[in-house]
């Protein structure tokens, strides 16, 4: 039963939706913390200290900000409560729940972005379920277009990414290596309807978990062969079709499209209009040096770019109090864990997609968002709870199994 609570709490952590001023994905998880059995009493880890200071210090931060440039946006401020709830829950969590619930948090994490993979899926085989889902998500339905439970399309590739990169650092156990193919090709399949960026980093990704199944499996070769050809066949449409989407949006002019059809590519993706690329016309800066500096105390709505709208949240200041967030609780989380074989590929897989992170916020805004960040904080803690290092499990430091 705790297993089973366990795995509530992360998929309710990622997916549960905000209704209104009523945010799901703090109230759920928070209640289930209730039903779970606990281990001891509370006792917050050193690493999600770091981590509540800075979100504190960025919180007090915005609000003098505002303050100060007399731009007052309670939906700034709500956001960094919000983020401050989200790791208090999260390290209450890993204090509280017995050992072997947190041992499987990585697995909870792959299962629930999985189970978002597989609802894009089914809304595009079936529209009316994208079309109930736009109550819930507020995501217009579109052609061959879904984002799942989440509130954006870019947000849903970014899980199918992290999804895919757990099977490609290998820190998951499945009971079959066919396992591996078939979660790597609905992650692949389904991050095509989500955005091209992910979907792009996906086939590279699966590349590699193909590889490694082909190499490491003990099948004769006719039948690699057959499953070669299968897989291939199942993904060629996909990828023939993805193709055509980047020329028309990068206007290639490779496939000689007609009108109609890139029009109809250009309906299916909301970085393009047809007559421009403006991701191009998204990098500008506030007017001022101070408020390149320290921000405006609100992000800006014409640009996408999450640097940018960072920029004009909290200032380049701002943006680094994020990063070093992010660096201190992982590297804090790292100096705990052991340096197994085991240990050191999750640590592979937290720079990667640490890494990937900094990247694609150059396209969108991904410090501190919904689904992705409590995935990441989740994945980055659960390396010391799964593999302590001897110092910790001799109590010389504070750890996160108390």
């Amino acid at each position: 039963m705790d297993l089973f609570l366990g795995f509530l709490f992360c998929w309710s952590l990622i997916l549960s939706p905000k209704l209104g001023f009523v945010d799901l994905s703090i109230l759920f998880p928070a209640l289930i913390l209730l039903l779970l059995p606990f281990k001891s009493k509370i006792c917050i880890a050193k690493p999600f200290q770091w981590l509540l200071f800075f979100l504190c210090f960025i919180l007090s931060y915005q609000i003098v900000l505002q303050v100060i440039v007399g731009n007052t946006i309670i939906g700034e401020i709500l956001r960094h409560i919000k983020n401050i709830s989200l790791v208090l829950i999260i390290s209450v969590s890993f204090s509280i729940v017995p050992d072997r619930v947190k041992a499987n948090f990585p697995i909870f994490v792959f299962y629930t972005l999985f189970s978002n993979s597989v609802l894009v899926l089914l809304c595009v085989l079936f529209p009316e379920i994208n079309s109930f889902l736009f109550s819930v998500t507020g995501v217009e339905p579109r052609y061959l277009r879904s984002s799942g439970l989440l509130a954006g399309f870019d947000i849903a590739g970014i899980l199918s990414i992290t999804a895919l990169s757990m099977l490609v650092f290998r820190v998951l156990s499945f009971p079959s290596k066919f396992a591996y193919i078939f979660f790597a090709s609905i992650l692949v399949i389904s991050s095509y309807f989500e955005s091209r960026v992910s979907f792009a980093t996906c086939l590279c990704l699966w590349f590699f978990v193909f590889v490694s199944f082909c190499k490491n499996t003990s099948l004769l070769l006719p039948y690699r062969l057959i499953i070669a050809f299968l897989v291939t066949a199942l993904l060629v449409p996909v990828v023939n079709d993805a193709a055509k989407l980047y020329d028309s949006t990068l206007k290639l002019n490779l496939f000689g499209l007609s009108v109609e059809e890139t029009n109809e590519y250009y309906s299916r993706s909301a970085a393009v209009t047809s007559d421009g690329f403006p991701w191009a016309d998204m990098f500008f800066l506030p007017a001022s040096e101070f408020s390149i500096l320290l921000g405006t105390g609100s992000e800006t709505l014409a640009s996408d770019v999450g640097y940018i709208k960072d920029v004009f949240r909290y200032g380049f200041f701002g943006i680094s109090l994020s990063f070093l967030s992010y660096l201190l609780f992982i590297s804090s989380c790292f100096r705990l864990a052991d340096s197994s074989n085991k240990a050191n590929r999750y640590r592979q897989l937290i720079k990667f997609l640490f890494l990937f992170l900094l990247l694609l916020n150059f396209k969108n805004s991904y410090f501190w968002v919904r689904a992705f960040s409590p995935s990441f904080i989740v994945l980055v803690a659960s390396l010391p709870a799964i593999y302590p290092s001897s110092r910790l499990l001799s109590g010389t430091s504070k750890n996160l199994n108390p």
